[in-house]
């Protein structure tokens, strides 16, 4: 958090505060985002830089943005380690702040420092988790929308897609499958898959059979009700959110031992978290 003095009074704050990019490939790539807010009325820019020895390695999307009360910016940073060496490497990502204060008054600059590590290792990592999935009630010939967000933890990149079934509410008839189309998911990153089914069902209550996938790794498998109302009839809601929290999962696990912890720390209060990890 920074203060403004002079010819500005105003709070200017960075979530987050510090920035670690773990256990990046040599050549590895990730991206992380950086929000800057203020309580100054008038705009105030945000022009973005980075120090050594991490300065080779960072770009931005675009580094400079104007913020004010009611308006933030969010900047996207991308790592790309090309030719590093293993180790730890510490070094600062420089928001400068730059503000005129009224017409006469010159500009004043001042910075805020927030702390970037970034840790190369030679151990490649897959694991990823799917955060949220979102969807709403429809009219009839509305298109069915489901969107799926996806955390990729790991240090390498993966492809998600999902395969979806569209039941009648006991489950008797299968009405629609789909295979959505895969969407890369840079390491480090998150990225939310949309999936849009046409929709020609009757009036009445639908089930959807969510599977989720990365790669050859099956990441969620999830149902949700959902309803078809006549043109006119729906009124309209926020989307429906599932929040969740799971890793990956590849094929070939023994899921008797996981289903076993799934019940233990269920009954303790515990939650659940599988981690892959690949060597070279």
């Amino acid at each position: 958090m920074l203060f403004l003095a002079e010819t500005v009074s105003a709070t200017v704050t960075s979530e987050p505060n510090n920035l670690f990019f773990e256990k990046m490939l040599n050549n590895g790539y990730a991206e992380k985002s950086i929000k800057i807010t203020t309580d100054s009325a008038k705009p105030i820019q945000i022009v973005l830089s980075a120090t050594e020895p991490i300065n080779k390695w960072v770009r931005f999307e675009y580094n400079s943005a104007f913020v004010s009360d009611n308006s933030p910016a969010e900047f996207k940073v991308m790592l790309n380690t090309s030719n590093a060496s293993i180790g730890t490497y510490e070094g600062y990502i420089i928001a400068n702040i730059i503000s005129s204060g009224n017409d006469i008054t010159v500009s004043i600059i001042t910075s805020l420092d927030i702390k970037t590590t970034v840790e190369v290792t030679d151990e490649q990592i897959a694991q990823a988790s799917v955060e949220e999935i979102s969807f709403n009630d429809v009219e009839q010939k509305s298109p069915i929308r489901i969107l799926i967000v996806i955390q990729n933890k790991g240090n390498i990149g993966v492809e998600a897609f999902s395969k979806i079934n569209i039941l009648n509410s006991d489950r008797s008839s299968i009405l629609k499958s789909i295979n959505s189309a895969k969407k890369k998911i840079p390491a480090s990153s998150r990225a939310a898959v949309e999936v849009e089914i046409p929709n020609d069902l009757a009036v009445g209550k639908y089930i959807a059979d969510i599977n989720v996938y990365a790669d050859d790794m099956i990441l969620r498998k999830h149902s949700l009700s959902f309803n078809v109302a006549s043109p006119g009839m729906l009124v309209k809601e926020e989307a429906k959110t599932v929040k969740l929290s799971y890793s990956i999962v590849p094929s070939g696990v023994n899921w008797t031992v996981v289903i076993a912890w799934v019940f233990i720390l269920a009954v303790i209060g515990g939650s659940v978290a599988i981690h892959i990890r690949k060597k070279k």
